[in-house]
């Protein structure tokens, strides 16, 4: 069948190919973040249910319901934005330029876009502050009894803000907000939040091994892992987990061709990373509500796993236990000590 090479047959190609970026690449972006979106709100509600604050009024609770509230509401306003893009793209290619040739409309409509795409790069650098700050100050708290290392927290965050703002301004007056700015924006979004997950990771897992070391050295394990452990071994976890997911997507960007496809993958992978970035902080707070860890499944298999699970249903909520406690939990039930965020090393 011979190839039809006329030119109204290359203009309708130029015309197909310049609606697939324009429509195709923002659409396939909102759904797969208004899916994630679903999820977060359903994981929301159940923080509220459990950790709102009705609730308690401990100010650890407080300040874990307020930073799992502020990433949902920045989440909540980067959904609203990415349905705004996309009904300017629907309504300017389709119907809001009348008289305009088929294939000048999607250039014009990128046009239209360049300012709602500059406001959705900096709600993205505060979603990946939202998620450094977060880590940042678990690793803090966690390390009140290590000096030295408690120093260099202060100028990680402090790097860690500044390079994110910074990259956001720079990138937003010098070459707008157009794909390619867009990919190395996370680019290097991706590379300085990897980083930041990877070093307070690193500190929570030393943390977590100097107390085990202590523990094991100090009194025989007779009932497994204490709660403190447990909250330790799932930070350790989710943070691991979350560093990998982080360096696939990051990976997966870098080996992304220059073509629709690749613009449709960064557009993907751009939502999926924004949507975990925005759970992440509330998530691992259900999960250490809960006690679930990769540690401690295998008290499914021991004849005593439902008394284990019995006393263990109150699980230790984040920024309310001092890891100098923790010899009172082997000794007899859960202790809960009424300590205040700020007077020792908790678990946040």
């Amino acid at each position: 069948m011979p190839v039809n090479n006329t030119p109204q047959h290359q203009i309708l190609q130029l015309a197909l190919a310049s609606y697939g970026e324009t429509l195709l690449v923002p659409f396939l972006g909102v759904m797969t973040l208004s899916i994630l979106y679903g999820l977060f709100i359903f994981i929301f509600a159940q923080l509220c249910v459990r950790l709102g604050p009705q609730k308690s009024s401990n100010l650890a609770h407080l300040l874990l319901f307020m930073a799992s509230s502020i990433s949902f509401l920045v989440a909540t306003g980067l959904e609203v934005i990415y349905l705004v893009l996309i009904g300017i793209s629907v309504h300017s290619a389709l119907f809001g330029i009348p008289g305009k040739p088929l294939v000048e409309r999607p250039i014009l409509t990128l046009a239209l876009l360049a300012k709602p795409k500059i406001i959705m790069m900096w709600v993205t650098s505060f979603q990946f502050l939202i998620g450094d700050i977060v880590v940042i100050w678990r690793a803090y708290v966690l390390l009140r009894i290590h000096r030295m290392q408690r120093l260099a927290v202060f100028p990680l965050l402090i790097f860690v803000s500044a390079a994110t703002l910074t990259l956001s301004f720079l990138i937003s007056i010098s070459r707008g907000a157009d794909v390619s700015s867009k990919s190395s924006f996370l680019k290097a979004g991706l590379s300085l939040s990897l980083g930041t997950n990877v070093a307070t990771t690193a500190l929570t897992g030393f943390v977590y091994w100097i107390h085990r070391k202590d523990m094991m050295a100090g009194i025989p394990r007779e009932r497994g892992p204490t709660q403190v452990e447990r909250v330790l071994g799932i930070l350790v976890e989710s943070g691991v987990l979350y560093c990998c997911l982080q360096a696939g997507f990051f990976a997966l960007l870098l080996c992304t061709p220059k073509s629709l496809a690749g613009d449709c993958t960064v557009s993907i992978l751009t939502a999926l990373c924004l949507g975990l970035i925005a759970m992440q902080p509330t998530f691992v707070t259900l999960v250490v509500r809960k006690g679930f860890a990769f540690d401690n499944t295998y008290w499914m298999d021991t004849p005593l796993s439902c008394r284990s699970m019995f006393e263990h249903r109150r699980q230790p909520v984040m920024g309310q236990f001092s890891l100098s406690s923790d010899i009172e939990t082997r000794r007899g039930p859960p202790q809960q000590p009424d300590i205040d965020l700020m007077d020792g090393p908790q678990i946040v």
